[in-house]
């Protein structure tokens, strides 16, 4: 897939990414004029952009490849890599050793009868889900309830009773890496909120709790990991778990890749320098 172009309504994918970057600044101005979101995002309105596998956005590692034949919830990155794992995480633990694959792939789901470009990963019993939105601003739940607005171009997640929803990340190389994390409730009419967590491995890196329509920022820099290592994003609820539909942003960047320039001195410096040395200490006299 490293050298593939995909087509989705006639435009490539980089035509896609550039129009994702703008799609998603609105969608953060959006959740933020609407839930008040700003503050907990102000920090990473400025969303990556995968190139030469050097860092890994979620959203647009799924917008890119959704779903594989046959369909599978690991999502490979821009060079072809599988990096991106959909999860259960089967209790509230946080035990790794326990979290299992979602094994159920849909184009559409019962709450977005009339919903276009959505890309659903769920259990056979539901929840937890991990979806994003391909194509339009759209609304989902008006048929029973308050709708909710499913910005494009966004990734979502939303836990089950028991359980959170969890995204992996594989690490494909070895070093110090960047993760940040973003989330917004985005079902600001119910619910009463969240708890996230971040681990590497069994390692717990942080963790929170939003409140119903509130939003987390998390940053760790100069991370070690090695290549086949598993990084864990989860949401899991606070309490009960409706209306917990949660939007997520995760970008992992590759500090060790990340060029220097070196200085290049070119010939004839060191007698330039002694000359103005030279120049320098005679006008000093």
């Amino acid at each position: 897939m490293a050298n593939s172009v995909l087509q989705w309504n006639g435009s490539s994918v980089d035509q896609m990414q550039r129009r994702n970057n703008v799609n998603k600044k609105i969608s953060v101005l959006f959740l933020s004029l609407v839930f008040g979101t700003a503050t907990a995002f102000a920090a990473s309105t400025a969303f990556a952009v995968n190139g030469g596998c050097n860092d890994w956005n979620f959203a647009l590692d799924y917008l890119r490849a959704p779903n594989q034949t046959p369909p599978q919830p690991i999502i490979p990155d821009s060079c072809g890599t599988p990096v991106w794992y959909f999860m259960d995480s089967v209790d509230m633990t946080q035990t790794p050793a326990n979290y299992k694959l979602l094994d159920t792939f849909t184009n559409n789901f019962p709450e977005c009868p009339d919903a276009v470009g959505l890309k659903w990963w769920s259990t056979s019993t539901n929840y937890p889900i991990v979806y994003a939105n391909l194509d339009i601003n759209q609304t989902c739940g008006a048929t029973y309830r308050v709708p909710v607005m499913l910005p494009v171009a966004t990734a979502f997640v939303h836990p089950a009773p028991s359980s959170a929803a969890v995204v992996a990340w594989k690490s494909p190389v070895s070093g110090r890496v960047q993760i940040e994390v973003n989330l917004a409730d985005i079902d600001a009419m119910c619910g009463d909120g969240q708890n996230w967590f971040v681990q590497k491995g069994s390692t717990l890196l942080g963790s929170g709790s939003i409140g119903n329509a509130g939003a987390a920022h998390w940053l760790k820099s100069g991370l070690s990991i090695t290549a086949g290592e598993f990084l864990y994003i989860g949401v899991g609820p606070a309490g009960e778990y409706s209306c917990d539909t949660t939007a997520l942003d995760i970008t992992i960047t590759n500090l060790l890749d990340i060029p220097v320039t070196p200085v290049t001195r070119c010939s004839g410096d060191d007698d330039r320098e002694h000359s103005l040395s030279k120049e320098h200490s005679s006008r000093r006299r």
